[in-house]
């Protein structure tokens, strides 16, 4: 195989002219004329974070009946002055009303009425969903202001506009800082002045090219969304400097021994392009296991960055390369290239040293740290998608979430919406509305129910008035706000009838009852436990009233479905990854022992990340625990990105072990690669740090951050414990066993030999 780098490697030498300036113009012309990320960055919504078949979506599509949250928007409306609202402000809310129902982006616009003090109006617009987003709240934000809102402050808030008013987030400041941090971390490694800048230029190039190349691709199907974005920047810069740091510091270990640029990186290109190949196909296909999970958020999180390693690693093979051969030797100017005595005596060879004097107690200190912070996983539960919209300061939706506290407080927390589905209209028989109402309330965990037959705790409506009402009036969600002239209906039966839309959709066969639990607070991860016991009872109900489908439509149902399905990719797709980077990690190193173990210690730095995250970073950001997903984000980008690194070192000292003994083979590796891995996993820990620190957290909140920083402090884990003390501690206690069964494993190793080493 090392042909094919050397192959590779002399022909980025040859035509290394051509081949950067292909490059530059390609990412130019892609940039210029290629549709950008950000125009195609999908608005989270709970449908990203749960598979197609999950009881709260089906409860859901159930419930659209009457109100779909996922479509709709909360329009409120009251005095700049916070008076009272006046006949003519009713007549003016109606009129806006119907304005907005004859726009081109709104399906329906469902009259709520006003609050109990009086002083605001609400009503629910809906659109055409996610996709429509932005055209439908641009839409109806600019119908409501103006000369004739009558004077009154119209705001339009809720899950839907809160996503618009936070698509202004943006990664590019973040990533200005993380090229900073790069440069400055580069320039004292090398102590060169252009050695950063050759290592980094591939990335900055990727990151532009594969902006556009995944845009591109979400015509195929590839889903982006902020986090995407975020984490394209992590390891498009991250990552990407990697590779970059590979090739370099082996063509400087060349140069060192007297080769000129030319043929060092033809060298380096036959001994080190296996390791940059291997590592890149590693993070390719585990990235591309995301495509197998069935949450979006998840699958966004895969091809699309897949892609941009894909790209990143034609780069590593060929630009990069190409680069150095330009540069030759001022890449490291000022620094020194005189040839090196005694390479096996820097930081890293003394560490690793240390390591293999005394192998067992390097494990077992290695192990009981990875283990006592892999304990923490305990001391978290998983959290779903904390239903707390984050609403951008100063903005619309905030201001209108506002004015929904201070007048509407039960419409400003997450409502537990029962959904009943009838075959028939409930007014051809409308005592099924009291047992309904009667039958729930009884439910595990309700405390109080609303419904068509008691809008208020202490307004109740006997059925047969409601039906005929109905009679009289039509579906209650037809009705306008201001009662018609000439009506012979009393203005205050109207009104109570008008409000039971709320509760019983147009065609009458779809009932909805409002519940208030026991714990309903969305910030205790325990609160969705009540969900099974009440989805149970509530198909208990459905049966006794003649039902014919049922489901739970609130914040904490979602949850739970949503820590379902988490775990449930988390066991089903961890040894799909698991095996297929064991398989590369077999090829690479021509071993089928090495792979086991060093598999097994990437899923313990894993266990320890995500302890990590819930022991520290739950605390410090606030939240009730670990979000559902990010187990499985953690464990997969992990396994990943800490294959570079045993892909690096195992395949140093597997060379190395040619012409050494085991030992000296292991410490000379290490030393050697020390220096690589170390500046590797800073900057690509580090990037994901910053990426967290620097994010605004209107753009996903803490989500975000416990991803970034998660995958940010395993990777730091796997570079200064796993890396440098555990793997090297399990090779030499392995001795030849490592190499199995491969030409190698039959070799001598002679202890003695290895000890005078």
């Amino acid at each position: 195989m090392s042909k094919v780098f050397r192959a590779i490697g002399q022909f980025s030498v040859s035509f290394r002219y051509p081949i950067v300036v292909v490059w530059i113009l390609v990412t130019i012309g892609l940039v210029r004329f290629g549709p950008s990320l950000t125009s195609v960055i999908q608005p989270f919504s709970a449908g990203f974070f749960l598979p197609a078949g999950a009881p709260s979506v089906h409860a859901s599509d159930l419930a659209s009946a009457i109100v779909d949250p996922s479509r709709s928007a909360i329009l409120v409306a009251s005095r700049p002055d916070g008076g009272q609202l006046t006949a003519a402000d009713q007549q003016a809310v109606g009129q806006t009303e119907s304005r907005l129902a004859g726009l081109s982006h709104v399906t329906r616009v469902r009259d709520v009425g006003p609050s109990s003090d009086g002083r605001a109006w609400q009503a629910q617009v809906e659109g055409r969903g996610a996709q429509d987003a932005a055209g439908f709240v641009s839409q109806v934000r600019g119908a409501v202001q103006g000369p004739d809102s009558g004077g009154l402050s119209f705001h339009l808030t809720g899950a839907l506009p809160a996503n618009q008013d936070d698509q202004g987030a943006d990664a590019g400041s973040s990533s200005n800082l993380v090229l900073l941090f790069i440069v400055v971390l580069l320039l004292l490694t090398f102590r060169a002045a252009l050695a950063p800048f050759v290592s980094l230029l591939p990335s900055v190039l990727v990151l532009a090219v594969s902006g556009v190349a995944i845009a591109a691709s979400t015509r195929l199907g590839v889903q982006a969304t902020i986090l995407t974005q975020f984490l394209l920047a992590a390891v498009v810069l991250g990552a990407g400097t990697d590779y970059g740091l590979f090739l370099v510091f082996r063509v400087r270990e060349e140069m060192r021994r007297g080769l000129d640029k030319r043929r060092a990186v033809v060298r380096a290109m036959e001994t080190t392009g296996e390791s940059i190949a291997f590592s890149g196909l590693t993070v390719i296909g585990a990235l591309m296991v995301f495509a197998l999970a069935d949450i979006k958020i998840e699958v966004s999180a895969g091809p699309a960055i897949a892609i941009a390693v894909a790209i990143m690693l034609l780069a590593g093979l060929t630009l990069m390369p190409a680069l150095i051969a330009i540069f030759g030797r001022a890449t490291f100017w000022p620094s020194t290239l005189a040839p090196r005595t005694s390479a096996g005596t820097g930081i890293w060879g003394r560490v690793a040293g240390a390591a293999i004097r005394r192998p067992v107690m390097t494990l077992v200190l290695s192990l009981a740290l990875l283990g006592a912070l892999a304990l923490g996983t305990n001391t978290a539960k998983l959290e779903g998608l904390n239903g707390k919209v984050q609403l951008p300061p100063k903005s619309d939706s905030a201001a209108g979430n506002t004015v929904l506290k201070a007048h509407f407080p039960d419409a400003s927390q997450a409502p537990t919406l029962l959904v009943l589905r009838f075959h028939d209209a409930v007014w051809d028989n409308p005592e099924r509305l009291a047992r309904a109402q009667s039958k729930a309330e009884a439910l595990p965990n309700v405390i109080r129910v609303l419904g068509p037959t008691r809008l208020a705790p202490d307004v109740s409506v006997p059925p047969q008035s409601l039906a005929q009402l109905h009679s009289a009036l039509g579906p209650a969600s037809q009705l306008p706000a201001t009662q018609p002239s000439g009506s012979r209906i009393p203005a205050a039966e109207y009104e109570l009838y008008r409000a039971t839309g709320q509760f019983i959709s147009e065609d009458g066969r779809t009932l909805l009852l409002v519940a208030t639990l026991r714990n309903g607070n969305l910030d205790d991860p325990h609160a969705v436990d009540q969900i099974p016991g009440l989805r149970a009872g509530l198909a208990n109900l459905a049966r006794s009233v003649g039902a014919v489908d049922s489901g739970v439509a609130d914040e904490l149902a979602v949850n739970y479905d949503a820590n379902q399905a988490g775990a449930a990719n988390l066991s089903r797709l961890l040894p799909v990854v698991a095996l297929m980077v064991a398989v590369l990690l077999a090829i690479v190193l021509r071993s089928l022992v090495a792979p086991t173990y060093l598999v097994a210690t990437v899923l313990l730095s894993f266990l320890a990340a995500q302890g990590a995250v819930a022991l520290v970073l739950v605390p410090l950001l606030g939240t009730p625990g670990v979000i559902f997903f990010l187990p499985f984000m953690l464990a997969v980008f992990l396994i990943a990105l800490g294959s570079d690194y045993n892909i690096l070192v195992m395949t140093r000292i597997r060379e190395e072990a040619h012409h050494l003994p085991l030992a000296a083979a292991v410490r000379h590796a290490v030393s050697i690669t020390g220096s690589t891995i170390t500046t590797a996993g800073i900057i690509l820990g580090g990037t994901f740090a910053i990426l967290g620190v620097t994010l605004d957290t209107g753009s996903g909140g803490p989500t975000i951050e416990q991803v970034l920083f998660g995958i940010g402090i395993g990777v730091l884990l796997d570079t200064f414990i796993v890396r440098t003390l555990l793997v090297p501690a399990i090779v030499v206690l392995l001795s030849r066993w490592n190499w199995w069964p491969s030409r190698l494993a039959r070799r001598s190793h002679r202890p003695e030999v290895d000890a005078a080493a």
